[in-house]
């Protein structure tokens, strides 16, 4: 299955701006009573010119937010702004580049904050800033051949959106344990194959379809790392054993080790 290597840019369900303080018009204003000497005049949010009075109602707004709010503002935008530089780095191959614009972005979002009064959509609009710029240096660490990392990041995702199993990310980390290639890494790759068939609500037939295909494949490489690790473990306990025992003029070699069938071994003695 090949990898998606393609970082992400723009997404629906990633906005610039806040979501509360974007996309929501502000609220209509109580109708008002404004009182002087000689009349009484009715004052209606929309009356008048519609662009100044949203202009307006746009600087009070922001006027009225708190200085903290006005700063988080301000660091998303620029967390954006390093993740695009980020971007056009990838798009030129230039992997390391991007990775530290990504992580600067990183750096910069602030931490979701309920003290700054933010909305559960305001602190979800961070934590999918910060899930997108976690797959993107997944997807350079894939690139220039850095598994732990890649491996690292693409868990990063899936902790943070870990009600929707992103594909991108499930591929990514599966790659990438793979090519690590020990007996828990290639069980960890066959798990994430599993989970794009049974958790991923993004994957298409085809997705899944292969992701079956990888399970079977990995199935094979599970048992032979197994059987080699193990073998090692042992080899390593003899040699340990035997720097105990010879001093009482004994080996390892007189005691006879067999699978329990349990993950485990028994031993007798025998000199034999």
């Amino acid at each position: 299955m090949a990898v998606l290597q393609e970082i992400e840019t723009t997404s629906p369900e990633i906005v610039t701006e806040t979501r509360a303080r974007s996309e929501s018009p502000p609220p209509p204003r109580p109708r008002q009573r404004q009182h002087d000497d000689t009349h009484t005049t009715t004052v209606h949010n929309n009356g008048g010119n519609e662009d100044d009075n949203g202009k307006n109602d746009q600087e009070l707004e922001n006027n009225n937010k708190p200085a903290s709010v006005q700063d988080h503002d301000e660091l998303i935008r620029s967390a954006l702004a390093l993740k695009s530089s980020g971007n056009q780095l990838f798009n030129s191959s230039d992997y390391d580049g991007a990775i530290a614009k990504y992580s600067s972005a990183l750096a910069t979002l602030p931490e979701p904050d309920v003290a700054l009064s933010l909305s559960n959509d305001d602190n979800q609009d961070l934590n999918n800033h910060r899930a997108v710029l976690h797959n993107n240096m997944a997807a350079c660490h894939v690139k220039l051949g850095q598994w732990p990392a890649a491996v690292d990041h693409a868990t990063a995702v899936l902790q943070i959106n870990h009600h929707d199993r992103n594909l991108k990310a499930l591929l990514r980390r599966a790659t990438a344990n793979e090519h690590v290639g020990t007996w828990t890494s290639l069980q960890a790759a066959s798990e994430d194959y599993q989970a794009i068939v049974n958790d991923c609500s993004s994957a298409g037939a085809a997705d899944k379809a292969l992701a079956r295909q990888h399970v079977s494949r990995m199935a094979p490489l599970i048992a032979q790392a197994q059987k080699k690790e193990t073998a090692e473990m042992v080899g390593k306990l003899k040699e340990l054993g035997n720097g105990l025992l010879k001093p009482f003029g004994l080996s390892t070699d007189m005691f006879n080790m067999k699978p329990d069938g349990k993950g485990g071994y028994s031993m007798s003695f025998g000199q034999g």
